[in-house]
C-alpha cells in the first residue's frame, strides 16, 4: 500500500503520518517475529488503532515528536531559498514560542547562528523531548473517553536530532524510572533514523527498521 507522506504545504494530513508510522512499525515487528498471525489492524480514535494479533488486542496511539517552532519555520516562504539554513539549535525543546517575525528572520539566514550543543547536551535534550511527549500522551491514555485494551502501546515518530542513539536511549530508559505502572503504556516505540527503538520496563531494544517500501 502507498504510505507516502506529502510535504506540509501540499496537503499532508494526520492520516498520512499515521499510516506511514503504523505500517513501518508492523513491518519491523514482523521481521523480528514479534507478532503472531493472524493479524488484523483497525483504524479508530482514542487510541488511533487497534491491533489484533494471536487473539490479543493491542491499542496503539501514534504521535510525532517535533519542535513546533522549527516545524513552522521550515514551511515559511523564506525557507524555500536554496541558500536558507535553518539552525536546529535555535529551537530547543521547551523554549518560549517565537514570533512570526523571529521565525522569518531565522529562515532568511544563510549560515548557522545558534549555540549548538556541548558534550552530551543533544542526547539529553532528545531524552527530555521524548519523555515529555510520553508524559503528555500518558495523560491522554488515562483520560475519560480513551479506551484501554489488554495491551496499550505508544508509537512516536521522532523528528528531532538524537545524536548518539545508544547514549540517547540509555538516558531515556533511565529517565523513565518509576514510569511503568498499570497507568502507563505497556510499550513505547520510537522511530528514529534507521531504527525503531522499543522501550518497556527497565530495558530498551533497537530494531533495525524494515523499510519494505524503500526504492
Amino acid at each position: 500500500m502507498d504510505i507516502s507522506v506529502p510535504p506540509i504545504e501540499q496537503g499532508r494530513t494526520t492520516e498520512h503520518c499515521e499510516t506511514w508510522s503504523i505500517c513501518r512499525l508492523l513491518a519491523t515487528l514482523i521481521k523480528y517475529h514479534a507478532l503472531k498471525f493472524p493479524v488484523k489492524l483497525t483504524k479508530r480514535e482514542r487510541p488511533d488503532f487497534c491491533l489484533y494479533s494471536a487473539q490479543k488486542q493491542i491499542g496503539i496511539e501514534i504521535t510525532e515528536a517535533i519542535q513546533q517552532d522549527y516545524a513552522r519555520a521550515r514551511v515559511l516562504p523564506e525557507a524555500k531559498s536554496d541558500e536558507s539554513i535553518i539552525d536546529p539549535s535555535l529551537f530547543k525543546w521547551g523554549a518560549q514560542k517565537k514570533s512570526l517575525t523571529e521565525l522569518r528572520s531565522i529562515a532568511s539566514r544563510t549560515k548557522l547562528t545558534g549555540p549548538g550543543w556541548n558534550g552530551n547536551e543533544m542526547e539529553e535534550e532528545w531524552s527530555f523531548a521524548i519523555s515529555d511527549t510520553v508524559r503528555r500522551k500518558t495523560l491522554k491514555l488515562n483520560s475519560e473517553g480513551y479506551e484501554k485494551f489488554g495491551k496499550n502501546w505508544l508509537l512516536i515518530y521522532d523528528n528531532l536530532d538524537s545524536g548518539d542513539i545508544n547514549l540517547s536511549c540509555s538516558h531515556l530508559s533511565e529517565g523513565f524510572g518509576d514510569y511503568w505502572s498499570k497507568k502507563s503504556f505497556d510499550k513505547i516505540f520510537v522511530e528514529t533514523g534507521i531504527f525503531i527503538v522499543e522501550f518497556q520496563s527497565g530495558q530498551f531494544a533497537k530494531l533495525k527498521l524494515n523499510d519494505v517500501w524503500k526504492g
